[in-house]
């Protein structure tokens, strides 16, 4: 489990933070409440998630790097059983019943079975009395998604259990099961499992990788500002600022398996016109622009708050010629935090690459800038990454760093960590990271 140092625990639910309750209704089953002003930066939960991984050089459980190649634990998880195929790749085109299968196998085999024994587990009619996903009771008391059911009838998913259960003939726990025994007992617990994580899955990528609250298999929830009484939420990874109605019903629908009533979804308070592309292909634009004055008309000629703007903007920094434009990148970097404004972001983790981009060119001395520009450059994000990130961003110590050479006016301490937060933030959004964005675990 990753510490954090600024967290204040919980004292019913260790998980959260001290400033929230747990409730329950039955529209919303669980939910949790602030019970005091939790201020921008406040980390409100810190908790170990059990993890499917599909990055090879990352462990399959707790996702720290693995030196050694063709394994796919670390020294540390070796102990952890569950069948060599399932750890290594196979069956993940089932989504859903790759990672059921993998948190049957993430509980002691004693829960497993007292689980299978017991009729189905109800979900409760009052607040729940565990929140980990360490405990398995806490599995009991979401919402069950019972059409997951229907799909266990499938060939391939009944392909699969055999599989599976074949290879359990030699786990001291399970081999002592007969083969039909055995079936029955990992069908209804992976069926239990499906039915109640359905809802609840997340895709996960490497921090290393791309900025996220994710610190290997730790979750890190960080506060954006919530009043006493209100509810806190997560965003589900599609929002009304960024994507169309049409996106956020058909990810929604397709991810989660539920509809939402917010009122962004119901009312249709959405920019949809600003987020449908104008162009038919942006990056084809930005690649075969002959020059960057192509760009800037481009720009000249797109819908204020467009979000095709910024999509440009990302799309022309790719090119190996855009690092001799320094100054006009500058500019559109600011162009890009103010269109993002337009749409109402505005202290979002969306505008941190703006923001880094723009510290670091201007304090490398590669564009024209009053010393004031330069520090509240500096200073915004540094906030950024304290107060959305809570210092658990790869670019957080760099950034701290440099703050410190600035205020000890040390020019090689400077020119030193404005090097490494280059090469950082070039491996973060560089086209290898591109690529491995689309893979994701579950």
């Amino acid at each position: 489990m990753v510490k954090v140092r600024s967290f204040r625990a919980n004292s019913n639910f260790p998980q959260l933070c001290d400033k929230v309750k747990v409730g329950w209704d039955r529209k919303r089953g669980r939910f949790v409440e602030a019970t005091e002003d939790i201020p921008i930066g406040t980390v409100v939960c810190v908790e170990q998630g059990i993890t499917v991984n599909v990055d090879p050089e990352k462990c399959y459980r707790c996702l720290s790097s693995i030196e050694r190649t063709g394994f796919a634990y670390c020294n540390s998880c070796e102990e952890f059983y569950e069948p060599d195929d399932l750890a290594c790749g196979a069956f993940d085109e089932l989504g859903i019943f790759k990672l059921a299968a993998h948190l049957v196998f993430s509980y002691p085999f004693a829960e497993i079975a007292n689980l299978v024994q017991l009729p189905d587990p109800k979900v409760p009619k009052c607040a729940p009395t565990s929140l980990s996903t360490a405990d398995l009771e806490s599995v009991f008391q979401l919402t069950p998604f019972p059409e997951i059911g229907e799909s266990f009838k499938a060939y391939q998913i009944q392909e699969a259990i055999a599989k599976i259960v074949k290879s359990l003939a030699s786990d001291k726990n399970w081999g002592r099961l007969e083969f039909q025994n055995r079936v029955v007992a990992f069908t209804k617990a992976l069926r239990i499992m499906a039915e109640r994580c359905a809802k609840n899955a997340h895709t996960i990528y490497s921090i290393e990788q791309k900025e996220s609250h994710f610190v290997r298999n730790t979750f890190i929830f960080v506060s954006h500002g919530v009043r006493a009484g209100e509810e806190l939420v997560d965003s589900y990874g599609v929002t009304n600022k960024q994507h169309t109605l049409k996106q956020r019903t058909e990810f929604l629908a397709q991810v989660s398996g539920f509809r939402c009533h917010c009122d962004a979804c119901v009312e249709k308070q959405n920019e949809d016109e600003k987020l449908e592309k104008s162009f038919n292909d942006v990056e084809l634009c930005a690649r075969e622009a002959s020059c960057l004055f192509d760009i800037s008309d481009y720009l000249e000629y797109m819908t204020p708050g467009s979000k095709d703007i910024e999509n440009l903007i990302v799309a022309f920094v790719k090119r190996a010629d855009a690092e001799i434009y320094n100054e006009k990148s500058f500019e559109l970097w600011k162009k890009f935090v103010a269109n993002a404004k337009l749409r109402g972001i505005e202290y979002d983790p969306y505008l941190l690459r703006p923001y880094l981009e723009m510290t670091m060119l201007a304090w490398n001395d590669e564009v024209e800038c009053t010393e004031t520009e330069k520090t509240s450059l500096l200073v915004i994000t540094y906030r950024f990454l304290k107060n959305l990130y809570a210092d658990l961003h790869p670019l957080s110590q760099i950034v701290q760093n440099l703050m410190a050479f600035v205020e000890k006016q040390s020019e090689d301490g400077i020119r030193t960590t404005l090097q490494k937060m280059k090469i950082v933030m070039r491996y973060i959004w560089s086209n290898r990271f591109e690529e491995i964005e689309g893979d994701g675990g579950e």
